[in-house]
């Protein structure tokens, strides 16, 4: 990577809150073990090593074990869950991706809204609208197949 590429890496966030909404984007979602955020997302950069990296578990979580561990992909187990299929909206509504689904329209769960549609696949690119009126979806077709 270039120096511009990581200085543009170095400006994204882990999360984004949205408390008007009671909701939250983050690219993949929320492990079980975060009960709470920071209001500032950098300042889990200061963390302690093992503090810090159950937080950037938001950014490849997708199946947990009984025993509360993330597994990679590929690792999973029949008795694995689903993050989204049991969280419990302790940090309102999360908006995320990561996770291809095919669906024609984003995925809701009890309280996370999936919202990868596979346009790398040639699927759809969504992108959830949240207003004072509730939430639209907008979907554009993929134009080909990247991946």
């Amino acid at each position: 990577l270039s120096i511009e590429d990581i200085a543009f890496l170095e400006t994204g966030r882990l999360y984004y809150r949205m408390p008007q909404y009671q909701a939250l984007a983050v690219h993949a979602g929320v492990p079980p073990a975060i009960e709470s955020l920071p209001a500032n997302p950098r300042e889990i950069a200061a963390y302690p090593r093992k503090r810090r990296d159950i937080y950037l578990q938001m950014l490849r979580i997708r199946f947990v074990s009984p025993e509360g561990k993330i597994r990679r992909l590929g690792d999973e187990t029949e008795d694995d869950r689903y993050w989204a299929t049991f969280y419990d909206g302790r940090l309102g509504t999360v908006y995320f991706g990561h996770q291809v689904f095919m669906p024609p329209a984003p995925v809701a769960f009890a309280h996370a809204v999936g919202l990868d549609l596979g346009a790398v696949h040639g699927g759809f690119l969504a992108a959830a609208i949240l207003s004072d009126e509730g939430v639209s979806y907008i979907l554009e077709p993929a134009r080909q197949v990247y991946a």
